[in-house]
């Protein structure tokens, strides 16, 4: 299989992973009930779908709570739409990028002469296995499903964010490794192809360090906060960080240990992805408050003589 094949294999896993995020955040966001709250305490709920089938109040005029609030504006994922695979940076951050790469993939080889790095490099015998690149990729798309299907607050957002981290991450990989066209540890002049002239930076330590780092903040930000109390790290919450961490650490061990890469282009890509989605959590955490603190919610009550809806507005 071709490098070209793979990489247009990783770009659109992660195309697909964020293609379906749409119908996953819409299956979260619809109302599951209707509760009356007439003059009989036991009146049971119904599903919204059935509203007819609904009775229980003596004097036929029972009054409708549709589940207190609702979410009227604002926010991704409640009343989500295909906007969603093209708004919030997606064209600039994830679109863009994924055509750059494959273009710079199928027209852009590394040069033959390495630029800042000794051309004897190399020499290595070539290891029989080694950790698929669309493996990590593969990660990152089951990390932001994940975050909507937890329900945390944001997980729309940063889903976006984390897609948009990985393919902005691809796009900088692809562009170092052409024009520094470092050697593979088991580079040899026999097997100069472009991919052995591409050591540096390490492609699958850049993604898997920035799964890693987003997914620590993510965690931190929305899901741990809400159970730390007044500490600043939990024991739950270290021990899923220190494991975050040892697993992105692992897929650069691995590229060092199977001779695909030097510490530097490791190290190099453990930086790149992390800086990276610091970036993009920044960018959609601000997105996510901003129009968090701009929502418009709705609450409708019908009764037997009334239809009122009550509106709070947050500037």
């Amino acid at each position: 299989m071709s490098f070209f094949t793979v990489v247009k294999m990783k770009l659109y896993i992660v195309a697909a992973c964020i293609a379906s995020i749409p119908s996953v955040a819409l299956a979260q966001s619809v109302p599951t009930s209707l509760a009356f709250d007439g003059n009989s305490a036991s009146t049971p709920s119904t599903s919204i779908g059935d509203p007819s089938t609904q009775s229980g109040d003596p004097s036929g005029s029972p009054a409708l709570n549709f589940g207190g609030p609702t979410l009227g504006t604002g926010i991704e994922g409640e009343h989500l739409k295909l906007s969603y695979l093209w708004d919030g940076g997606m064209i600039p951050f994830f679109w863009a990028p994924m055509l750059g790469r494959l273009a710079l993939d199928h027209y852009v080889s590394p040069g033959t002469t390495p630029l800042m790095f000794s051309s004897s490099e190399g020499g290595a015998a070539r290891s029989s296995w080694e950790v698929p690149g669309w493996s990590v990729t593969a990660a990152g798309g089951a990390v932001a499903l994940g975050m909507l299907a937890s329900g945390a607050e944001g997980g729309s957002y940063h889903a976006k964010g984390l897609a948009e981290s990985l393919m902005s991450g691809a796009l900088m990989t692809g562009i170092i490794k052409d024009t520094f066209a470092r050697h593979r540890p088991d580079w040899s002049p026999t097997n100069d192809t472009p991919s052995e002239r591409s050591s540096f930076p390490s492609g699958h330590t850049t993604q898997a360090f920035a799964i890693a780092s987003y997914s620590i903040m993510y965690l931190h930000g929305h899901v741990f906060n809400k159970t730390r109390g007044d500490h600043f790290l939990s024991a739950p919450e270290l021990l899923s960080y220190t494991g975050i961490t040892l697993a992105a650490s692992a897929v650069g061990a691995e590229r060092i240990l199977h001779d695909r890469h030097n510490l530097t282009d490791v190290a190099a890509g453990a930086v790149l992805g992390t800086v990276s989605s610091m970036l993009f959590y920044k960018y959609q955490e601000h997105r996510y408050q901003d129009h968090k603190a701009r929502e418009i919610m709705f609450t409708p009550s019908v009764t037997s003589t009334s239809a009122t809806v009550g509106v709070a507005f947050k500037f």
